[in-house]
């Protein structure tokens, strides 16, 4: 349901939906002038620029984002897995064994210390002592 309302959010915020009305007005001026389509495109066109006008303006912008763009609420959420980007390692040619560089070991120590109540189960206390 979330990538449903993130494909519906992106379609609906400009500039793609007057950008799609401007091409469809386009490719409707094509049509014969007798035909209703081919009256449609000139009031469409117009529909369509005062639009991708307007949501050029930071007000109306700033408001559209935030009814269409809102964050969830995360106030009782709690992480339950931490993810640590990798910052290299370091091979032993003759034992093949691998050890992490100092970048990774970094992030591995903030990110302990960053846990939630304790959690880091000793280990700054492990990686310091070694």
């Amino acid at each position: 349901m979330i990538e449903f309302h993130t494909f519906m959010t992106n379609l609906l915020m400009p500039p793609l939906a007057p950008m799609l009305g401007l091409v469809l007005a386009f490719l409707l001026r094509f049509l014969p002038e007798g035909s209703l389509l081919g009256k449609v495109s000139l009031p469409l066109a117009l529909v369509s620029f005062v639009v991708l006008w307007m949501s050029a303006t930071p007000a109306f912008s700033n408001w559209l984002g935030k009814r269409l763009g809102a964050a969830p609420d995360l106030a009782g959420f709690s992480p339950e897995a931490v993810i640590i980007l990798g910052g290299g390692r370091y091979r032993n040619g003759e034992s093949g064994s691998e050890r992490l560089s100092a970048a990774s070991l970094e992030r591995v120590l903030w990110a302990a210390e960053q846990a939630p109540g304790g959690a880091n189960f000793g280990f700054r206390r492990a990686c310091l002592s070694k």
